[in-house]
């Protein structure tokens, strides 16, 4: 049985056909409503509305910098058989206990995404260009954004500091991957995966999730479905151009190892 609104002030979907809640991670413009969606047209989970795991997600039940509290709330989401996708922007030791144990329930799913560094970068560029408020480094150019440390409201996604913005990306999806190899309820997914082979990980997803696949799976449209930003007048560079950059920004040997794991 599914229903709106049981979760009280989240207003979020429950389905007691929902095992457990399924959290999307990434960092920021890397494909995760590519997956949500996914997920959302090929299961019982819901893509819309989404619970955005944010300063703010937990409501009164309690503090989201307190790993305690953040468990206690997927313990409470996973009871309850919440079937909104959790959506996350947090870095991995965000979620793991100073012993090493990470705060997820104990039957939940987190599927990490990670996309192809000049991609996400080009895109987070043009989506913190357009910013009215100092969500981070509003740089008119590539090469001094990659290079610039974080600042304003993104730097609430990470605990360590970083040197750049490039560098906060390594640690992002490098973090992630490390929880993931030690963790049999974090899967990390390649974005070049999803998409060019989009019915054999989507399989892989679902599988790993506890979901049944369709005989059919169906795409989301990227026409409809996903968040398409402005360059609202900046000049970027070409992709394997700000890939150089990058390069410059983080060194050759850490970005190559990035780009193995996420080819």
């Amino acid at each position: 049985m599914q229903a709106a609104g049981d979760l009280g002030p989240f207003g979020l979907f429950t389905n007691e056909a929902v095992a457990s809640p399924v959290m999307v991670a990434s960092h920021e413009r890397s494909g995760t409503h590519f997956m949500m969606n996914a997920i959302g047209l090929n299961s019982a989970y819901r893509n819309t509305p989404w619970l955005n795991f944010d300063l703010d997600a937990t409501g009164s039940r309690g503090n989201i910098w307190n790993a305690g509290g953040v468990r206690g709330f997927f313990n409470f989401l996973e009871q309850r058989h919440c079937s909104s996708i959790i959506k996350c922007h947090f870095a991995a030791d965000f979620f793991v206990f100073p012993g090493g144990e990470t705060v997820f329930s104990p039957q939940q799913k987190v599927i990490y995404i990670a996309r192809q560094p000049a991609a996400t970068l080009l895109s987070f560029q043009r989506y913190l260009w357009v910013q009215p408020v100092n969500e981070g480094p509003g740089k008119r150019d590539f090469g001094e954004f990659v290079r610039a440390p974080a600042e304003g409201l993104i730097r609430r996604y990470q605990l360590a500091t970083t040197r750049n913005i490039a560098e906060r990306w390594l640690n992002h999806v490098l973090g992630w991957h490390q929880l993931a190899a030690r963790c049999d309820n974090v899967l990390f997914v390649s974005y070049a995966r999803l998409d060019l082979k989009f019915d054999a990980t989507m399989r892989r997803v679902l599988d790993f999730i506890g979901v049944e696949a369709p005989r059919v799976l169906h795409r989301p449209d990227p026409e409809k479905d996903t968040f398409r930003i402005s360059s609202n007048g900046l000049e970027q560079p070409s992709r394997a151009a700000a890939l150089t950059e990058i390069r410059a920004a983080i060194g050759s040997e850490k970005l190559d190892l990035a780009l193995d794991l996420i080819a």
